[in-house]
């Protein structure tokens, strides 16, 4: 009798031990990283409180510090950090996709700060020190927002981004000195925002831009009322690389 219950019970027992967890199917598999990358040890999500071992940048987290709270929107996964403002990421029917921040702009290659721009991205999104260029993990979780626009011209997804910890990411590398804001309408929802954080960041000289020694000055004397150095020179002003002057030549000089 024994023998025969036995062999009616293994069945049973081998769908029990085949059953998923919950957890396992919590989130689609993230592709594999691009050839030649490799993920740094300990790449996981954040703790839901939002602690960890992130490698601390040039913010400061208290409240009341001007960021505008983090959107609501969908969940993407971390795949790959491009740059300052551009990254990759896995949307939830499993496709890759390249999204572009919205409402600011970071050096490009070449230019000052760019280096710093994409590390502060990397450490923002992933809570620790990513390298400079290409840096790639798997799993990392980030709310995307839309604002008007899905795509650009590039077919990039246009999108607001936050961090697993509600952290905006767009918003705070614009305070804290490694993005300037640019205004590129229809999507313009956090303009005035940006705008106000990238002054306090200028004043208080925090980040890579800010630190930039006399960028907008004229020590030689030359005449012009600010010499543009790190971004364009547009009428008395200057203005971002990727922003568009509509203003007449004024006093500003392209140093």
């Amino acid at each position: 009798m024994l023998p025969r219950l036995a062999l009616l019970l293994i069945p049973l027992l081998l769908a029990v031990a085949g059953c998923d967890h919950p957890d396992d199917r919590a989130a689609p598999a993230v592709p594999p990283a691009p050839a030649g990358s490799t993920p740094a040890a300990g790449d996981a999500p954040p703790a839901e409180d939002g602690t960890g071992d992130a490698v601390a940048i040039d913010h400061d987290q208290r409240e009341g510090d001007g960021l505008p709270p983090c959107p609501a929107g969908e969940t993407a996964w971390l795949v790959g950090v491009v740059d300052g403002d551009t990254i990759d990421v896995a949307v939830a029917d499993g496709s890759l996709e390249r999204v572009r921040y919205i409402g600011m702009d970071t050096p490009e290659r070449g230019q000052p700060c760019f280096t710093e721009a994409t590390q502060a991205n990397g450490t923002l999104l992933r809570g620790d020190q990513s390298p400079a260029d290409g840096a790639t993990v798997n799993g990392v979780d980030v709310t995307l927002a839309r604002d008007v626009s899905e795509r650009d011209r590039y077919h990039r997804l246009l999108r607001y981004v936050c961090n697993a910890g509600g952290d905006f990411v767009n918003a705070r590398l614009v305070a804290d000195g490694y993005a300037r804001p640019l205004r590129y309408p229809p999507d313009v929802r956090y303009a005035e925002d940006f705008k106000a954080l990238y002054a306090a960041a200028m004043e208080a000289r925090r980040g890579c831009l800010g630190r930039l020694p006399d960028a907008d000055s004229d020590p030689a004397g030359t005449g012009c009322c600010r010499m543009c150095r790190n971004g364009r020179a547009c009428g008395d002003s200057c203005i971002g690389w990727g922003q568009t002057c509509s203003k007449p030549p004024g006093c500003a000089c392209q140093g």
